[in-house]
């Protein structure tokens, strides 16, 4: 579903009162942030190898993380390659940079500028794979988002229960709300239900 279909949706929920667009795009895009947030969805897995590491690297040299990176993944999480030779890197706190500086095969990360950095001595040239959860870009007007259409229906009883619940508050639309609300709950675990499967599939070395 694009942008405008899922407002349509929404007008639909909300008894026919149509959300500007650009109040709306501006909602659902919060609401499409919020759900990706709750967990480390096995669809937005992603790979970047832009950076490389170089002998003379310290642990106060720069790379830049992916314009739409979001968060770690609890392991395996970085990867050194060259030739033949791999090298798996484990992250560590920004806090313990200092102590863990010479430490080989770790690495931190500055959240705030978008910033990671290789700890130890590297040796030579190497390609730096990065596994990390990404953000989606933000759905527009004629854009869909990344996920199922199956599970795009959520985004709008999630607009309507935030414009029920908080714009347009009154008793009324708070208990029309609440019923919204369940409705997103039951689509939010079905989608969840499938990102288990995905994740059972790949430690099963099966596809789904």
């Amino acid at each position: 579903m694009t942008g405008e279909q899922i407002r349509d949706l929404t007008t639909s929920l909300l008894d026919g009162e149509e959300l500007g667009q650009t109040a709306f795009l501006n909602l659902v895009n919060v609401v499409k942030n919020n759900r990706e947030r709750i967990r480390p969805w096995r669809y937005l897995l992603t790979e970047d190898s832009s950076e490389t590491a170089s002998a003379g690297d310290t642990y106060e040299t720069e790379k830049d993380l992916p314009s739409l990176f979001r968060r770690t993944l609890p392991r395996n999480t970085m990867v050194l390659k060259r030739g033949d030779t791999v090298l798996e890197y484990s992250q560590i706190p920004f806090s313990q940079k200092i102590q863990y500086r010479e430490s080989c095969q770790r690495f931190y990360i500055d959240y705030k500028n978008s910033k990671f950095y290789l700890c130890g001595e590297i040796d030579g040239a190497y390609t730096i794979h990065l596994f990390y959860i990404a953000k989606s870009a933000d759905i527009k007007w004629a854009t869909e988002w990344i996920f199922p259409e199956e599970f795009h229906p959520m985004l709008a009883f999630d607009v309507a229960v935030l414009h029920k619940g908080g714009i347009d508050y009154d008793l009324i639309n708070e208990r029309m709300a609440r019923i919204l609300g369940f409705t997103a709950e039951s689509l939010t675990r079905s989608m969840i239900f499938w990102d288990d499967e995905l994740q059972r599939a790949e430690l099963e070395g099966q596809a789904n």
